[in-house]
């Protein structure tokens, strides 16, 4: 009994093991505390509202490298809830937010991106 638990305990830090080096994309780290060091990341949240001020659920966010300081975007998008709002991580950088719903983009809104740093980016959709 004793040899089937060595053997699971085994193969379960050689999977965790060759999971951690597999190369693949990785989800965004947790912030850390102070005690080990800043944040990799920082946040990017806004609402997405219509030309009469509605929110608007379900609206694609898409960022765009603004210049080379971004090197890796985790998503291609996020979506909004249904109250309009998103939040998003993302690396320091510099980028464009664009909004895309029901056939309609909102203009580019830029945001800068610092480590451990809170953003607001709000988009309006036209019409």
């Amino acid at each position: 009994m004793k040899r089937i638990g060595l053997l699971a305990t085994l193969i379960l830090t050689a999977g965790a093991a060759g999971a951690c080096t597999s190369g693949g994309a990785q989800p965004p780290p947790v912030a850390m505390s102070k005690a080990t060091g800043p944040s990799l990341w920082g946040t990017v949240s806004g609402t997405v509202h219509d030309g009469g001020g509605r929110p608007v659920g379900g609206a694609l966010i898409v960022p765009a490298a603004a210049d080379a300081s971004v090197t890796d975007i985790p998503e291609i998008a996020v979506t909004t809830d249904g109250d309009g709002r998103y939040e998003w991580r993302l690396r320091p950088g510099h980028y464009t937010l664009t909004a895309q719903a029901q056939g309609r983009s909102s203009a580019p809104v830029p945001v800068t991106v610092e480590a451990a740093g809170r953003h607001a980016a709000d988009l309006v959709l036209p019409g």
